[in-house]
């Protein structure tokens, strides 16, 4: 899930701003982000939110 979430956050473009909105460093979003991240969950919303994307939980 982090590296969708990945590709997502490189073509929204300014990382350092998304990383500013996301309450985490730039240097931290790209780690997590990476294709060898494991981002925490709470990483994983932030991001979300930031990039304007709700979670929503759906019964499979």
């Amino acid at each position: 899930m982090g590296n969708e979430i990945g590709n997502a956050a490189r073509a929204h473009g300014a990382r350092i701003k998304l990383a500013k909105e996301a309450g985490i460093t730039r240097a931290g979003l790209h780690k997590a982000l990476s294709k060898d991240g494991n981002p925490s969950f709470d990483t994983i919303v932030k991001t979300m939110r930031a990039l304007g994307v709700k979670l929503v939980p759906k019964a499979a």
